[in-house]
């Protein structure tokens, strides 16, 4: 079941490295060898790889819609959408340079591809999210059917 597993899929190998990343980056800029734009970076790698196992764990084919939780959804859709955000923040920066002149139209291909891809998992996430709330619909509403027929007696 997925309740257990999805907080400890935040420590995957690669969760692990950018940690360890953000920590090195850290105490380089303590002692004034890396800047701060550095270990915003380092972070912004963590983040998206605690997003990414995040998006894992609940796309993995083994788990099944039924054993997700509204809130592991709502919070795996949002890990989904934030990574996708940071893609097209990325294309801006990297369509920046290529409108001073200083990198190839032809560089924007990859961060397109790469957002095309993340809109179709966000896509995912929100079916599922759907998906998941007509379950717990269904489930929801024999019980306030009875809820019902009890009070009003």
């Amino acid at each position: 079941m997925l309740v257990a597993s999805i907080v400890p899929a935040a420590e995957t190998a690669a969760v692990r490295q950018a940690r360890e990343q953000v920590e090195f980056v850290r105490k380089l800029a303590e002692a004034g060898a890396a800047s701060r734009k550095q270990v915003e970076q380092a972070a912004a790698g963590l983040q998206q790889a605690q997003d990414d196992a995040l998006i894992a764990e609940t796309l993995d084919a083994r788990v099944a819609v039924e054993d997700l939780t509204e809130e592991q959804s709502t919070e795996a859709t949002s890990a989904a959408t934030r990574r996708l955000q940071r893609l097209q923040k990325r294309l801006a920066e990297q369509a920046v340079l290529v409108g001073q002149g200083v990198a190839p139209r032809t560089s924007l291909v990859p961060f397109e591809e790469e957002i095309e891809s993340a809109r179709r998992i966000v896509d995912a996430m929100e079916v599922r999210a759907r998906s998941l709330a007509e379950i717990a619909s269904m489930i929801r509403a024999p019980i306030v059917i009875e809820w019902l027929r009890i009070v009003s007696m």
